[in-house]
């Protein structure tokens, strides 16, 4: 009886250590002001857009077109908040932003899942990854 009630408790605790592992424990949060965009906290906060998207799956659309005045979003995930950025310019590719930042265009490129691999995509006004290590960041499903 002893045993078995043991092996019962390890068990459940085993399930809820699993169950929080899958769940991302917020690193930072924002209340989204009046006539804000995805792209404006981005600057304001120093947080890659892309990863606010991430971090707010289900909550904010693929255009950043749904935010409410007073909520609290998510900007990234423990283990995975990239708070190096760089905010694209019009005359900027990855070679610059690599430079810049002092590290290398894989980097770039893998901090930043929505940049194409021949860096043609970049937009202007874009808050990107600019860390010198990789971030372990989620894919934003962009559809």
């Amino acid at each position: 009886m002893l045993l078995s009630s043991l092996l019962a408790t390890i068990v459940s605790a085993i399930v809820v250590t699993s169950v929080n592992a899958q769940q991302p424990q917020c690193s930072r949060t924002h209340i989204v002001g009046e006539g804000e965009i995805c792209d404006d906290i981005a600057e304001k906060t120093s947080t890659p857009t892309l990863q606010i998207l991430n971090a707010n799956l289900g909550v904010i659309d693929p255009a950043c077109e749904n935010l409410e005045i007073g909520r609290s979003i998510c900007l990234g995930f423990v283990g995975q908040d990239c708070s190096v950025v760089h905010v694209v310019q019009s005359d900027d590719t990855c070679d610059k932003i690599a430079d810049d930042a002092g590290t290398s265009v894989a980097i770039i490129l893998a901090n930043n899942a929505n940049i194409n691999g021949d860096c043609t995509n970049l937009v202007e006004g874009d808050v990107l990854c600019a860390s010198g290590s990789l971030i372990a960041v989620l894919p934003f499903d962009m559809k």
